[in-house]
């Protein structure tokens, strides 16, 4: 049944607007963290699913698609007010979060008379198995619009030139996402490294580009599936935690629920232990996973 709610007073914008509560949150570093892990493990392990990220497995692609899965990791956290990746974006963050919060607050009123009210808007669509097939398939319809630009910065359509967009800001989220925990420390260099981020990863991806395989040049699909995998691994991870996330919201329902908050763990999402013993499983996920591909070879 769709409902538009029973606090007819409660209108999108209180949602938009409201600050989100950092306690629903994992840190920024722990999302970046297992977002690499899982990239790591999929290309040492799962060959027929590696090919779909990184199209074929050259040095080029395998960086582009790590950036793109590790910032895709953080990119569900855009509907948190609070979040790392809205800090990332600088003078972006605040509309970039604006839109998704909106999106959501309006998939959100679509529900049973079963479900409360949402409070908040974060942990809702963006945070569903639905969100995450949403934004594989905006960056893949955004990368194939096949409009000329006239060779705009060596680009020849509007949705190569997508691609380099995304990737860039990719970059520039993930480098912030991994280094977090300790930016977070150093305050009075927080700014000027975010700067100086943003334009390696503007001259950086640049480059890339140039020895980027000519598939991989004229499709991105792979960045597409890199962006909905990168998404579920974020899901996944939030999954872990007392709120839990709507996984299948809002397309299943269960006991009579579109938005029903599903967790395989009950622990709490902005404690610092959690979120160390993440960044330190991931870092022995990763190592661990190069080791064994070694030593397998």
């Amino acid at each position: 049944m769709f409902e538009w709610g029973r606090n007819n007073s409660m209108c999108v914008t209180d949602h938009v607007l409201h600050r989100s509560t950092p306690d629903k949150a994992l840190m920024g570093a722990a999302h970046a963290s297992s977002g690499l892990a899982v990239f790591v493990v999929i290309l040492c392990f799962a060959p027929a699913l590696a090919t779909w990220l990184v199209g074929s497995f050259t040095p080029v692609m395998v960086v582009l698609g790590a950036f793109a899965f590790v910032a895709v990791a953080l990119i569900p956290d855009f509907d948190n007010t609070a979040s790392t990746v809205k800090s990332a974006v600088g003078v972006l963050g605040a509309p970039v979060s604006g839109l998704f919060r909106g999106a959501s607050s309006v998939v959100q009123r679509w529900r049973t008379k079963y479900d409360p009210p949402p409070e908040d808007v974060h942990r809702g669509f963006w945070h569903s198995l639905a969100g995450a097939v949403t934004l594989g398939a905006l960056v893949w319809g955004a990368t194939s619009i096949s409009a000329p630009v006239g060779g705009l910065l060596g680009f020849d359509t509007v949705g190569s030139l997508c691609g380099f967009v995304l990737l860039v800001y990719c970059a520039h989220i993930a480098l912030a996402g991994l280094s977090a925990d300790v930016l977070k420390k150093m305050k009075n260099v927080r700014e000027k490294h975010s700067v100086v981020s943003f334009l390696v990863s503007v001259v950086g991806v640049y480059m890339l580009f140039w020895f980027l395989p000519t598939q991989a040049a004229g499709s991105f699909m792979w960045l597409a599936v890199c962006v909905g995998l990168g998404a579920v691994t974020h899901i996944l991870g939030d999954a872990l935690t007392v709120q839990g996330v709507p996984l299948f919201a809002p397309l299943i329902k269960i006991r009579g629920k579109r938005w029903f908050d599903i967790r395989f763990a009950m622990f709490h999402a902005h404690d610092e232990g959690l979120n160390r013993t993440v960044n330190g499983l991931s870092v022995l996920v990763i190592v661990g996973s190069l080791i064994m591909v070694f030593l397998l070879r």
